[in-house]
Parts: C-alpha cells; structure tokens; sequence
C-alpha cells in the first residue's frame, strides 16, 4: 500500500527537557507549519481552500471553524511507536496524529489563507509541565485582532473555541506576533541556530533535517505522547524520551551537506 505519494525523511530531534525544550518544539513546529510543506505547499492551501469554500468571505471565525470540522472529520487521533512531529503535508497524506501535529496543521491551514495563527501549551496536573498543545486563530475586525479562539482538535467533545477548564498553568507562544511573517525566525524569535536553518529551509526549498540538525542539543527530548484527560477525553501530552521523529519529505542532499559545511 502506497500510503505516501514523495519522497519521506525522518530525523531525530533531541532537546533539553523541561520548558527549554517545549520551546524549541514549538519552534519546530512553527518553522514545519510556515514552511514548504506547510503552509507554503499548494496542496495544503487547497486544502484549506476546499474546506473553507461555503465560508463567506473575510469572515475568519466561519473560515477557522470550518477548517477545525474539516481536520477534524479527515484526521484521526493515533498514538506513536515513537514520539513524531509531522509536516502538515504528512499528516494530510496519513490522514493521522496526534496533539502536535493537529496543531501544526490547523495553523498551517490557517496561515495559507490569510489567517493569524499561534500556538498555546497547557499544564493540566499539580506538576505545572506543559502537557498539552493546541493552536489559536486570530479573529480579526477591521483588520486587527479581536480575538483568539482556540481549535482544539483532539478531544472528541471539543468544538471552536472550546478550552479545557482544568489547565493549571498557560502559555501563549508567539504572543507579540500572529505567525504573519512567513519567515519562522521572525515570527517567533527562534533561538540562532534554529534562526539559520529557517533561513536555509527558505533558500533552498524544504529540508527538515536542516531545521532537525540546527535545533539539536544534548540532554533528555521533549516530546507530545497520549494522556487520558477529564471527561473521557483523549490528547496529546509532553513527555520526555531519548529522542522525537520529525517525519516530512523532499530533503535536499546538496542543501543539507552545505548545511553542515557551514557548522
């Protein structure tokens, strides 16, 4: 069975533990959601496209909420062998993931049409680590943002601007910025090395191992697994293991040997 139609890569990303290394996860994602097989790619905008088409036009909470039903009814919650971060073009081709990687397609689908997008990790035990992560859309009136509504895609009773009551501490990533810029180390103000590979990733077409290699670190990897939440539902949550497969496609070989040269 030819599940994928491309070219597939997969790398290791380890990252320091705790906060450090949510952070750096969320700038992976930003920088697999804004990029060429994320919301830069023709087939995840038409995508959005076709799911947005009976929406009214500007109107972002009917889009952003058409987009939510839309990945919503097309993806399916699934749990991992090993902890994996996909590009938002993979997880359209497996139609599969899980917390991570709904949410770094729906931003992904919102960034291709025009919508402000950002990312928002959760606690939700008396432990106060990160345990959850889902993405917000900017709703706009008049061209600025009125509000950000959450699209929490992976708990079945969830609908649009659904939140879980029970978090015991926030994070908004991004907060100054609404994922508008399509260079992710801008938008989030990535850490050097993960700036560099942003820089690269635009250059020279997609090469997620760039961006892998540009974020490694030594230490214990932060990760998203699967936890049982109140009221029987089922999301993802940050963990920690040796190390998180970042699965996505097209990798350049001469991109990624000059890469390296550079280092």
């Amino acid at each position: 069975m030819n599940v994928l139609n491309f070219p597939v890569r997969a790398v290791h990303l380890p990252l320091p533990a705790g906060d450090a290394g949510v952070r750096m996860t969320i700038e992976a994602m930003t920088a697999l959601a804004l990029g060429p097989e994320g919301a830069q790619h023709p087939f995840v905008r038409a995508w959005a496209i076709e799911a947005v088409h009976d929406t009214a036009d500007r109107d972002d909470r009917a889009q952003a909420e058409a987009l939510y039903w839309a990945v919503k009814k097309a993806v399916q919650f699934r749990g991992e062998y090993s902890e994996t971060v996909q590009t938002p073009l993979v997880t359209l081709q497996l139609r599969a993931g899980d917390c991570d990687d709904y949410s770094t397609l729906i931003v992904a689908l919102l960034r291709s049409i025009g919508i402000p997008a950002r990312f928002e990790t959760i606690a939700t035990d008396e432990s106060r680590e990160y345990s959850h992560v889902f993405p917000l859309a900017g709703i706009r009136r008049a061209g600025q943002v009125v509000k950000w509504m959450p699209l929490d895609a992976t708990v079945p009773a969830a609908h649009p601007g659904w939140r879980p009551s029970w978090s015991t501490r926030e994070h908004v990533w991004g907060e100054k910025s609404m994922l508008g810029d399509p260079t992710p180390a801008s938008s989030l103000q990535l850490s050097q090395n993960a700036a560099n590979a942003a820089i690269l990733l635009q250059q020279g077409g997609f090469a997620v191992s760039n961006v892998i290699s540009a974020l490694r670190n030594t230490g214990n990897t932060t990760t998203f697994g699967v936890q049982k939440m109140p009221g029987g539902g089922v999301t993802g949550s940050v963990g920690t293991s040796p190390t998180v497969l970042v699965v996505g496609g097209l990798v350049a070989a001469g991109l990624m040997f000059a890469f390296f040269r550079r280092r």
